[in-house]
């Protein structure tokens, strides 16, 4: 194929699959959108092969994302181009503050990512997400053994499908015990991510119903950041 091509199909499950075979690399990258998880997951993703450029530069998103990594693990890449060492084998990216640099490893892998929404994830860990922003750290300190243990799960699942549907279990799991997220909060995270951001702060905390300095406590809290940095 030429670079940037690729074969499409769609199977039950809403399962898109695309095969890169170019100068580029050899690769299968495959997406699900759980409806079900709509405000929680924006998508799930899979890549399986090997690329012919080894680092990648990953820009913000708005979004915090989980890896799992079922083969040998990609290494972080600082400011200068040196490595700071392998991620663990199952990390959390908070919101991205900045421009970030990850390099695959040599070989073959298979890695498995879950973007959340901001909102998502506090919800998904009962814990202020703050904390984590412009960083990534290991899964378990978050969300103990069960992040190792779904890891050693995927990786011994038979297919893609499968995989998909384990860390569908998982988060359906966590969610139970989860706090309800403010609407107000989640309502005003929307409305800025509608208008790319360049929306006024102060309807967003008048029509939550919160006072200026609770509602960007709350926004932080639950978001990730303030209402004016994550605009």
């Amino acid at each position: 194929m030429d670079d940037g091509a690729g074969s499409r199909h769609d199977t039950g499950v809403q399962l898109t699959t695309f095969t890169i075979d170019s100068s580029l690399g050899h690769w299968t990258h495959s997406a699900w959108q759980p409806a079900h998880l709509a405000g929680i997951v924006e998508d799930m993703w899979h890549f399986a092969g090997k690329t012919t450029l080894p680092r990648e530069r990953i820009f913000p998103g708005g979004f915090l994302e989980i890896i799992l990594h079922l083969g040998p693990r990609f290494h972080d890449v600082d400011d200068t181009g040196a490595r700071r060492g392998l991620f663990p084998l199952t990390c959390i990216t908070g919101l991205q503050t900045g421009a970030a640099v990850i390099e695959a490893p040599a070989e073959p892998c298979c890695v498995l990512g879950i973007r959340l929404r901001p909102v998502g994830a506090y919800a998904l860990f009962s814990h202020s997400i703050a904390e984590l922003t412009g960083l990534t750290v290991d899964l378990a300190d978050l969300a103990g053994s069960s992040a190792v243990a779904l890891a050693e799960r995927c990786y011994a699942a038979p297919n893609v499908e499968c995989r998909f549907r384990l860390v569908d279990q998982w988060i359906s799991e966590q969610l139970r015990a989860a706090p309800r997220p403010d609407p107000g909060i989640a309502w005003a995270a929307g409305r800025l991510e509608a208008s790319s951001g360049q929306g006024p702060i102060a309807p967003l905390y008048q029509n939550a119903g919160l006072g200026k300095t609770r509602f960007v406590e709350r926004f932080r809290e639950q978001v990730g950041m303030t209402p004016k940095r994550y605009a």
